[in-house]
């Protein structure tokens, strides 16, 4: 009971006084000239996160855990940790790319630190490199190359996936890098007469299907001869190539190698025979095109599918080094007096 009559006594009063210390707290905060710090020990703080504020669900960071070092100094000695500070910075990527890698820069102002009287004195790093690209929908054929067939050479097998195809959605940096989405493993063995089922994709990590329509594996096993049904996977491309010799792929591109099925009455010499290619004879400038995949030595009467089916491609033409003029040559130019008037 004394301390809470103590208390109450002269409440007003000391209700003042303690609004007028925070006051004055704050004042002294905000004014205190930089070299009264000086006399006060210098800290180094390690590991403190760096918060990247960005919409994730259009934008896709690889590597987005960044940490800095920052030294410091605050009065009264006070000990502070790396959750004493707030570090967030702003990530905007470069308009009209889908894949990036911007450099962040990190200023005082993106330093925030929650006690009072504390003065920055330098951090590091000051800039650090992220890998970024926009979240995009594409959509893909579905691939049946994970599909193994282990039944006996005088059977065929016939596999279709509905839907042909699917719409994804993931970081640009992963879809534009594929031509198909793989169905997951399935292995036909020879006891198998017919297989109908739910299928699953295997989905890169990051990418998830936005297309509803449930997936179905249908695999029909047969013991005929005439009509046969083969999968050609990772099948090399052959290039016709442009009658202009000076146009060439950009730098670094690979061909990608593609997926053949051919249904239909196939011998094994004609089987082995099929190739896919590109052809490009009807090209002779620059610019982006997009080039249909064919088949050579493809016998009549056989059902093709190929995957991918076309390619986009762009074809430009490297700037060319500029010869030197022979010693004659610049001699005769500097010796012709230039024409009268």
């Amino acid at each position: 009971m004394q301390s809470h009559r103590t208390f109450f006594t002269d409440f007003w009063r000391k209700l003042i006084t303690l609004v007028l210390a925070l006051v004055i707290w704050e004042t002294v905060n905000v004014t205190l000239p930089d070299g009264e710090f000086d006399f006060f020990p210098l800290q180094t703080i390690h590991g403190i996160p760096i918060q990247l504020l960005y919409d994730d669900n259009e934008v896709f960071v690889d590597n987005p855990k960044h940490t800095i070092d920052l030294q410091c100094r605050a009065l009264f000695t006070r000990k502070l940790t790396a959750d004493d500070f707030i570090v967030q910075k702003q990530l905007i990527l470069p308009e009209g790319l889908e894949v990036s890698k911007p450099k962040l820069q990190i200023e005082k102002a993106n330093i925030k630190c929650r006690r009072h009287l504390v003065k920055l004195i330098s951090w590091t790093p000051t800039v650090f490199s992220l890998d970024a690209s926009k979240i995009v929908e594409k959509e893909l054929p579905i691939s049946k190359h994970k599909i193994i067939d282990r039944t006996a050479k005088d059977k065929n097998t016939k596999i279709t996936i509905t839907p042909a195809s699917v719409r994804l959605r993931g970081p640009a940096s992963i879809l534009n890098e594929m031509q198909s989405i793989p169905a997951a493993l399935i292995t036909i063995d020879d006891h198998i007469t017919s297989y109908e089922a739910p299928g699953e994709l295997e989905l890169p990590e990051h990418v998830e299907n936005l297309t509803e329509e449930k997936i179905i594996v249908k695999i029909a096993i047969v013991k005929e001869a005439k009509n046969s049904q083969h999968h050609l996977f990772n099948q090399p491309l052959l290039v016709i190539p442009s009658p202009n010799p000076n146009l060439q792929f950009p730098e670094g591109y690979k061909i990608p190698n593609v997926e053949v099925t051919l249904e239909g009455i196939l011998t094994n010499e004609q089987l082995q025979k099929v190739r896919p290619f590109l052809d490009l004879s009807a090209i002779t400038k620059e610019g982006d095109y997009t080039i249909p995949v064919q088949l050579l030595y493809l016998p009549n009467n056989v059902i093709t599918e190929i995957i991918p089916k076309e390619l986009s491609l762009s074809l430009k033409i490297p700037p060319q080094p500029q010869e030197p003029l022979p010693e004659t040559e610049k001699e005769t130019e500097e010796t012709t007096p230039p024409p009268e008037k």
